[in-house]
């Protein structure tokens, strides 16, 4: 909805009677349209998304309009036609963008073995740094230590962004799942960038992974931050 009423309040910029949508009846401004959302530096996949969901709502006003619509039929369904016209004109521009940002990732990909020696190292490095934490030299830059190494070793195993660890509260970690049978605890992840299409993002941890997070719990109220496991890993406030 937000993206069709940015495009009605583009074509009825300057026009009066808008209940008659004859100011739909521009072609050229359509197309006009389209430019403005690439110079506002859209991506290629969003300006996609943007004629869409235009092309989509041209559809049902073709099919249902209002009844203060003035539009002929003929212009209506010239209107729907030419929306298809401009999403079909989209197609090579979005699977060149596509492909560059596939090329990009692939070339930032870790290499295996870069990945076995992060694990290797990180779950070496995190009991000794708890057994610290939980002694009286426990400092702040040792809490930052645990953190860099936990995300490090979690992100390599599972592949979620930072901000899914970023948002795993202490209350999620707590209320993680056991499964006996295969001596895993799953933790469920509500609130990251893709909650609303996929769900609650998940962690499976092992019971020796789970008894890190308990242990480092114990100790975590009595250290800065919030309700999160890991707070403010993505703004750079200490090392990670």
């Amino acid at each position: 909805m937000f993206r069709i009423r940015k495009f009605l309040s583009y074509m009825a910029k300057g026009k009066t009677k808008l209940s008659t949508l004859l100011f739909l009846n521009e072609t050229s401004k359509i197309h006009a349209w389209v430019k403005s959302l690439r110079h506002a530096h859209m991506k290629e996949t969003t300006v996609d998304y943007y004629v869409q969901n235009v092309t989509h709502f041209s559809t049902f006003i073709s099919q249902t309009p209002p009844p203060s619509c003035r539009l002929s039929k003929t212009v209506l369904i010239g209107l729907q036609r030419e929306m298809q016209t401009v999403k079909k004109s989209m197609k090579r521009r979005v699977a060149m963008h596509r492909t560059s940002v596939k090329t990009e990732k692939q070339n930032r990909v870790l290499s295996k073995d870069t990945i076995r020696k992060c694990l290797s190292q990180a779950k070496q490095a995190i009991p000794n740094i708890l057994t610290l934490l939980e002694s009286d030299v426990a400092t702040t830059a040792l809490q930052w230590e645990f953190y860099g190494h936990m995300s490090a070793y979690l992100a390599a195993l599972y592949g979620h962004r930072c901000g899914v660890l970023q948002n795993m509260t202490i209350k999620e970690v707590e209320e993680a799942e056991e499964s006996p049978s295969d001596n895993v605890f799953c933790i469920n992840i509500l609130f990251h960038k893709t909650n609303q299409m996929f769900g609650p993002a998940q962690i499976a941890v092992t019971s020796e992974e789970y008894g890190w997070m308990q242990r480092f719990l114990k100790i975590r109220r009595r250290l800065p931050g919030g309700s999160s496991v890991f707070p403010q890993l993505m703004e750079g406030d200490g090392p990670t």
